[in-house]
């Protein structure tokens, strides 16, 4: 409880009488109890103030200092900067980037487009949003789902994914 940040008197609770940051936390804590070989984390850093996002990036790293396998699904890149060893990214459905994690948040940085815009749309980047609207993931086109979006895009990207 204590490296969780729990507070004592809430142990007892049930889950829908906990607030969703204190939930968020007796989940993360629960997982972390465990010597499971592969934690499974889903957004863990959702609805928890800057500090207590410290601690749980701090609680989950040492899980993968221990030698553990963690798979961390985010949109907190800060986090996942933090904690990652390799980063994949997603489009509309769809891995458009897998790289290690020094080579992606660093030199030379991600190759596809949308993982570029991802990390320049941060406020400690260029905060440059991303234009466009994302498809509609019923009528996703055969080649880069990103193609309409994208500076870039040429008619190799039309008819092939990344």
């Amino acid at each position: 409880a204590a490296r969780a940040s729990f507070p004592e008197g809430h142990l007892d609770r049930y889950p829908h009488e906990l607030s969703g940051g204190l939930a968020q936390r007796a989940a993360t804590a629960l997982a972390l109890i465990g010597d499971a070989p592969l934690l499974l984390a889903d957004e863990p850093t959702t609805g928890l103030d800057r500090d207590l996002v410290e601690r749980t990036v701090d609680e989950l790293r040492r899980h993968t200092d221990e030698g553990r396998a963690l798979l961390i699904i985010t949109h907190d890149l800060a986090a996942a900067e933090r904690i990652a060893d390799r980063v994949a990214v997603m489009y509309a459905g769809r891995i458009v980037e897998i790289a290690g994690a020094e080579a992606f948040f660093g030199a030379p940085g991600p190759r596809h487009p949308y993982a570029k815009g991802l990390l320049d749309a941060l406020p400690e980047r260029e905060f440059t949003p991303i234009p466009g609207m994302p498809p509609e993931l019923g009528a996703l086109p055969d080649g880069c789902a990103f193609a309409d979006r994208c500076a870039y895009a040429d008619a190799r990207c039309t008819g092939e994914r990344p």
